[in-house]
């Protein structure tokens, strides 16, 4: 699946399909500053699990190719897309553009109307431990 993809996963993404694979998050809430210096809350309406047969896998019909694909959204080929927003707008992305001293690739937001892209996570295990269930 990695060689569909081009990328080599995060080890943390891995581990957390291993006991989850895909689906939605009991939690979902993800904080952070803005480059602006504004406090922002996205919520994560599901992450995409490891594997082509589900419609919502990383290589399944509308997973991260398909995102990408110029037919449909034409997102960026900048790694993997592996997350939406909740609404709808928006889509959680694995960044091998930027990556951490680790070799993690960073986690961005981009959204659909402008393609703006906003980082978040220094990496996906970075993203992980940042989300939380309460509002």
């Amino acid at each position: 699946m990695e060689e569909e993809l081009g990328y080599s996963l995060p080890i943390d993404y891995i581990a957390l399909m291993r006991l989850k694979n895909g689906g939605s998050l009991k939690r979902c809430f993800f904080r952070y500053t803005d480059t602006d210096g504004y406090e922002c809350e996205l919520i994560v309406r599901g992450i995409y699990g490891i594997g082509f047969a589900n419609n919502n896998a990383l290589c399944g019909q509308m997973g991260s190719r398909f995102l990408e694909d110029s037919k449909n959204h034409a997102l960026p080929h900048i790694g993997v897309y592996f997350a939406e927003e909740d609404s709808g707008h928006g889509f959680f992305a694995l960044d091998y553009r930027n990556i951490n001293a680790d070799g993690e690739p960073s986690v961005i937001n981009i959204y659909l109307d402008n393609f703006h892209e906003e980082y978040i996570a220094d990496s996906f295990a970075d993203f992980v431990r940042r989300l939380t269930a309460d509002e």
